[in-house]
């Protein structure tokens, strides 16, 4: 069943207050190690494509979409994380300002644009997305806020469109948790969390699921649909008291119980459709190297000759 809803009904004053999500937590803790062994000495949030780390993809999408105050969730070698955010006169500057590369310097210093606050807090027992959302409960103050996972990488023609997209569904459905799924092929479904859904609707031609129930890692026999999560959410603080109280599977917190028991109590849970946009696992190595030549390959400055020389080679 379809239901075509409209922004254009409700006051441009009230939907201003409406998309006013300015906050996020990037889970970045774990130890990367299907990456190993070059997460032996750098933490996975920091390996590079192109100049950039993966991390700072993130970043730059968060900040598309509005966000501007940003709790990084570190463990392993998590001070290199600060490190490339915190600008400090050290070796390499004082270099590059003795041979006058002062571009360079200013480089270093606007990585993050001056109105981003970046901090950070230590997840120190690995107990999964759960307890790494848990730990930023005094970051959010009950503020509805993003979680983005350090370890998918979402490729879209305008960085930072989905999450606005996602965060338009929330608010203007008044949905206590909204996800992000993708469509994936058959032979996926046991890797992912998949959704099953009481209603599909057009919001502004954003497609949106009423999540009815979630199952982790199924059968492909018992899977509801082909519907899987990505690594993109809204959380309210609702979702907090239902995380506190979620079994430990495994070791790690289980945050599918705690969204399908915010279901079972009626609270409303929507997943927003991404389309025909790509997104990638870049934890593992294949989705790491997918990641790497795609983004490679639409860089505005080298993207067209690589293109030629893959040509070549193949």
């Amino acid at each position: 069943m379809y239901f075509l809803v409209s922004y254009h009904s409700i006051p441009p004053n009230i939907v201003m207050v409406l998309l006013m999500i300015n906050k996020a937590i990037i889970p970045a803790a774990g130890y990367g190690t299907r990456l190993l062994p070059i997460t032996k000495i750098i933490p996975k949030a920091l390996m590079p494509i192109l100049s950039k780390p993966l991390i700072h993809y993130i970043i730059e999408e968060l900040i598309n979409a509005g966000i501007n105050e940003i709790l990084v969730i570190i463990g392993w070698k998590g001070q290199l994380i600060r490190e490339f955010y915190e600008y400090e006169e050290n070796e390499l500057t004082r270099w590059l300002k003795d041979r006058g590369k002062h571009n360079l310097i200013e480089e270093l210093r606007r990585i993050i644009p001056r109105n981003v606050k970046i901090s950070y807090k230590i997840q120190d027992v690995l107990d999964g997305l759960a307890g790494a959302v848990l730990r930023g409960a005094f970051f959010t103050e009950k503020n509805d806020f993003v979680v983005a996972l350090g370890d998918n990488i979402i490729i879209e023609k305008d960085s930072g469109e989905l999450l606005s997209e996602m965060i338009k569904v929330h608010k203007n459905l008044q949905s206590a948790l909204t996800l992000c799924v993708s469509k994936v092929p058959e032979e996926w479904i046991p890797r992912f969390g998949i959704i099953d859904f009481g209603e599909e609707m057009k919001l502004n031609n954003i497609r949106v699921y009423r999540v009815s129930k979630l199952v982790e890692k199924p059968r492909i026999e018992e899977a509801p649909s082909n519907l899987a999560i990505v690594g993109r959410y809204i959380f309210s603080s609702r979702v907090l008291d239902y995380l506190k109280k979620a079994p430990i599977i495994g070791g790690e917190i289980s945050e599918t119980d705690a969204f399908q028991d915010m279901i079972n109590d009626g609270l409303n849970v929507y997943a927003v459709d991404m389309g025909n946009r790509k997104w990638y696992d870049v934890g593992s190595p294949e989705g790491y190297a997918k990641a790497f030549i795609e983004l490679t390959l639409i860089d505005h400055i080298i993207g067209a000759n690589i293109r030629e020389w893959l040509k070549e080679i193949l």
